[in-house]
């Protein structure tokens, strides 16, 4: 019976640690979705967010950046359908140097070619992750993973990763080793 004994105890220690951690996970994560959304998501441009990723580190909390590279919203300043930034987006013209970021395809209502859009949601275009100039701009030095990596975040979760290319899932993979 001495065993049940101990699994009784390190269940009772285990569970209070459990949800102490859990507790400052979830305030934790309350005030980074705060902190994002009064701030926006750049850490250079919101100093709350970058404290905070700061104190998660000094914590032992770990960061795990959901990548999504297989898509934007027609809203980024990258696609800029919306018109909400001042920059050229892919979407404005094909000058952009963001135009070849994206997928296009055959329109026959149109007659020429458009934008591929992620299981058809129009503000979800799909980007092309055979494009030299996307992979570069997500993986290459000083790119978009190094960028996040700069800030002390601890891992890239790869959202629909089996929708990009297995050059790009690589190339993400090395620069992920690379930091």
């Amino acid at each position: 019976m001495s065993g049940h004994s101990k699994w009784s105890t390190i269940k009772r220690k285990k569970g209070a640690n459990d949800a102490a951690r859990a507790k400052v996970f979830t305030k934790f994560a309350r005030e980074m979705a705060v902190a994002i959304k009064a701030g926006g998501p750049d850490p250079n441009n919101n100093n709350k967010l970058r404290d905070l990723i700061a104190k998660a580190k000094a914590l032992g909390i770990g960061i795990i950046l959901d990548g999504v590279f297989n898509h934007t919203g027609s809203d980024s300043i990258y696609f800029n359908r919306e018109n909400r930034y001042d920059s050229v987006g892919a979407y404005q013209s094909d000058k952009s140097p963001y135009f070849h970021f994206y997928k296009r395809r055959f329109n026959p209502e149109k007659g020429k070619a458009d934008f591929k859009y992620w299981w058809d949601f129009k503000n979800l275009p799909e980007c092309n992750s055979y494009s030299e100039e996307w992979m570069e701009y997500i993986t290459g030095e000083g790119g978009i993973i190094d960028y996040w990596f700069s800030f002390g975040i601890d891992g890239l979760r790869l959202d629909v990763a089996d929708e990009l290319s297995d050059e790009f899932i690589y190339r993400i993979v090395s620069a992920v080793k690379r930091n």
